[in-house]
């Protein structure tokens, strides 16, 4: 009886250190995945910002022009114009908008005055195209 408790002891310490390395694997598993899932997810994030550029075409009066320089659609929700470092509301004749196609903003009540500074930016330009009225 006395050779059997040794061996009964080596026997639950490695049961127990091999639970212990089991759990320790899957927990590691699931928290390398959810990094992966998230990593990816900020990748095609940014991919796709990078992907919506706008230019700013032509601003005159109470009207602002912009065209998408990107090589995917762009939603007018996400371009904004500002005149003058004020963020002006527009009204934009098409929505989205394709990539190398324009779109042109009403500013109406507020115009855009000879010499004022416009500025259109959109996710993949957050520092904007600048420009000014003519």
């Amino acid at each position: 009886m006395k050779g059997i408790t040794p061996v009964i002891a080596v026997i639950l310490l490695l049961l127990v250190t091999i639970s212990i390395i089991g759990f320790a694997f899957v927990w590691f598993s699931r928290i390398g995945q959810s990094v992966m899932n998230a990593t990816g997810t900020q990748v095609e994030s940014g991919t796709s910002a990078m992907q919506q550029t706008v230019i700013l075409e032509n601003a005159k009066g109470t009207s602002v022009t912009v065209r998408n320089s990107g090589s995917v659609n762009i939603e007018t929700s996400k371009v904004s114009v500002y005149v003058n470092g004020e963020m002006k509301a527009c009204t934009w004749d098409t929505d989205p908008i394709t990539p190398g196609g324009v779109s042109t903003c009403d500013l109406t009540p507020v115009t855009c005055s000879t010499g004022q500074t416009v500025k259109a930016t959109s996710p993949g330009t957050p520092e904007g195209d600048t420009g000014t009225c003519s």
